[in-house]
């Protein structure tokens, strides 16, 4: 077990501006959420291991999510992070050695130059969930300062590259952008990930932050503010795909891949839905992506109806993702398909409404006429309600709200700004910069290089000309527009039905060739497949985090593994408030959901499991499942965690090795081997 570490809500750090370091905590901003720090063990150490480990599993395991909530202000206040995605990076490395049957940890907060500007009182600050410290002065304040100082981006995360919060996805051996910004770096390099445009490279045994860049340094062209955080690789060509998100007055979705060598790749730019070629009609809009699909031939970018209001400006005013979002089910999803050898968008299907935070595997087959067939499978939502029950995550159960008050005092903000029960409150403002309203008639925001684009000002309005106080006359715009869900359609003392947890949903795109033919068509002839319509088929229930076997990558595949419900708890798809805990589920696609295994114990909540398979053989399931376990604590027993290994055939257990008297939550990990070669990633 790691050492002991004394970890609380209410821990001190020093500063310049604290007066004491043991001083009382006496205020809090932001309501606390019941979300405890981790803490970071720079130095390695041996974990116990009970069981025994596979002699072949050697290598490391890299994990990646939020570790620290509760920052320690200087005026003796507490600050809270409110939502479970805006923790503070907390990077974890386990080295795995079956033949000693010995595990070595080790992790550390990556996000510390983050810390410093919430101290500081940075007021460009973006996060996922509500800010709790902005007033309207101060989001007219900060829309002022994110436009004004986009330049200074650049510079501050060259001299800190722990500045940002990057820390969703951690991936080894990934493309570094070439240039003299980069010497030292190599061609590849451990990378955490994020579904914004920036990606943070670490050393890859101390984990220290090195390095941040963006996408469009690889390519000046390729131009966004998001990105997805799960990319895509081709097993058989080495390349790496993903995709960067402009937003602004014409929306477009940048592919682009890079090879072993370094060649980066730019795809046709998604900007129009080509069912509908009038040009109003088939404009996109800013969906929240977080994943995609590829196969040996194609790329399909889901375009959900879960969008950022008013072009995207909506998050500078909000200083806040989820506030800035919106959801209409009356709309289909849409699937951008791109073909990978001539490099263009050939065909945009449609399927009914739904939203999905991952995909699982995809593979090309033919039809009887000899035309491509797309299969993807995606872990589906019926609706975006799922990201309201995400602000449970990492929660230890049982812990519901936490009070608004910290040593008797009233916390200074009160509740979360705009949120009511886990969701953005409807009242809430979105960014209306001209009048009380976005403008339309300025030209398109981009960003380049962490910059406004060179192509206009925001919306229209020359607010780099303006002095801060003449800001004065912005008011709160109206409220980002949304399409009410049935949860928004009842009080708030209302027992809300309850999110159904992901199914494993199985697309085929039929006829793709004639679907590009048709699209293509501008005479208006050949219209039988121009407005091609995709199903599904359900081929497992409550599958979420999915991990498959990596060799089964761009083909057809059995098994996948995720966590699942657990029985001894809510459901993760509605663990706002109470948080929430996790088994962990085999599910197999062919024998259909009756034929799942699954890992459940009380107490414990599981973390994405990993299949590493096993080298010596080529069967679909043999291998082992890696997973950190927070467990509960009760009565005088603390809270702790654990490395579970399980046995991918049976879900039974082979070993564990103890991590320390804490809960570490994590979102997504990737695996090398001992000679450094990608085996699982993420």
């Amino acid at each position: 077990m790691a050492p002991s570490v004394e970890i609380q809500s209410k821990y001190q750090i020093q500063n310049t501006h604290e007066k004491s370091q043991d001083a009382p905590v006496q205020q809090s901003v932001g309501k606390p959420t019941g979300h405890e720090n981790t803490p970071e063990i720079l130095d390695p150490v041996k974990i116990n291991v009970a069981g025994s480990l596979p002699s072949w599993l050697g290598g490391v395991l890299y994990r990646t999510g939020p570790g620290k909530f509760n920052i320690p202000l200087g005026d003796n206040s507490m600050y809270h992070i409110q939502h479970p995605f805006d923790g503070l990076s907390l990077v974890h490395r386990f080295e795995f050695d079956g033949s000693s049957n010995t595990v070595t940890y080790n992790s550390r907060y990556t996000a510390k130059g983050v810390e410093k500007r919430i101290i500081e009182r940075d007021n460009t600050l973006l996060f996922f969930g509500p800010d709790p410290c902005k007033t309207v002065f101060d989001k007219i304040s900060s829309v002022f300062h994110h436009i004004t100082g986009m330049g200074k981006i650049r510079d501050r995360q060259d001299n800190d590259p722990s500045s940002e919060i990057i820390n969703v996805a951690v991936t080894p051996n990934y493309p570094i952008p070439r240039g003299e910004r980069f010497e030292g770096l190599g061609s590849q390099g451990l990378v955490v990930k994020t579904d914004a445009n920036m990606v943070q490279v670490l050393d890859e045994v101390t984990l220290e932050p090195k390095k941040i860049f963006t996408y469009t340094d690889f390519e000046p062209d390729i131009i966004g503010q998001l990105s997805a955080a799960h990319h895509q690789e081709d097993p058989a060509t080495g390349e790496t795909v993903n995709f960067v998100m402009e937003m602004g007055a014409m929306v477009q979705f940048h592919v682009f891949s890079v090879s072993p060598s370094g060649v980066t790749t730019k795809f046709e730019p998604i900007y129009q839905n080509l069912v509908d070629p009038d040009e109003k009609r088939s404009a996109l809009k800013p969906a929240y992506v977080h994943s995609f699909s590829m196969t040996e031939k194609y790329i399909v970018v889901p375009n959900y109806p879960y969008w950022f209001s008013y072009g995207g400006l909506s998050t500078l005013w909000h200083g806040s993702i989820y506030e800035s979002f919106f959801w209409d089910g009356t709309k289909p999803t849409l699937f951008h398909v791109l073909d990978r050898e001539t490099k263009k968008h050939v065909a945009t299907f449609q399927a009914d409404a739904y939203f999905a935070f991952h995909t699982v595997g995809a593979w090309d087959e033919e039809d009887i006429d000899g035309d491509d067939v797309i299969v993807f499978d995606v872990c589906a939502y019926e609706s975006a309600d799922i990201i309201g029950a995400s602000f449970g995550y990492g929660k230890k159960t049982g812990d519901g709200e936490a009070a608004s008050t910290e040593n008797g005092r009233k916390s200074r903000r009160g509740s979360a700004a705009g949120l009511e029960n886990g969701r953005a409150s409807r009242r809430g403002s979105a960014a209306g910069l001209e009048n009380g309203r976005t403008s339309r008639r300025g030209s398109t925001v981009g960003m380049e290089n962490g910059r406004w684009s060179r192509r206009g000002s925001a919306a229209g309005i020359k607010l780099a000309k303006m002095d801060e106080e003449k800001l004065s006359f912005l008011v709160a715009p109206p409220p980002t527009p949304r399409h009410p869900t049935f949860q928004d359609n009842m009080d708030d003392d209302e027992e809300r039905p309850p999110v159904r947890p992901s199914e494993v949903r199985r697309y085929r795109l039929e006829g793709v060739n004639k679907v590009a033919y048709a699209q293509a068509d501008e005479s208006g002839a050949y219209t039988k497949y121009k407005r091609p319509h995709a199903d599904y088929t359900v081929v497992a229930e409550d599958v979420e985090l999915p991990r498959m076997d990596p060799r089964r990558t761009c083909k057809p595949y059995r098994y996948v593994y995720g966590v699942c419900d657990s029985e001894y708890g809510d459901s993760y798809a509605n663990a706002s408030s109470a948080g929430l805990i996790t088994g962990l589920i085999k599910a197999d696609t062919e024998a259909g959901p009756s034929a799942s295994l699954k890992w459940d114990k009380p107490g414990c909540s599981c973390s994405e499991p990993i299949f590493i398979p096993d080298p010596e053989s080529d069967v679909e399931d043999h291998g082992v499942i890696l997973s950190i376990v927070n467990v509960k604590g009760e009565g005088t027993r603390k809270d702790s965690c654990f490395m579970l290994v399980l046995d991918a055939k049976d879900m039974s257990e082979i070993a564990k090795a103890d991590i320390g008297e804490y809960n570490a939550a994590t979102f997504h990990g990737s695996f090398r081997d001992a000679a450094g070669r990608n085996v699982a990633i993420n």
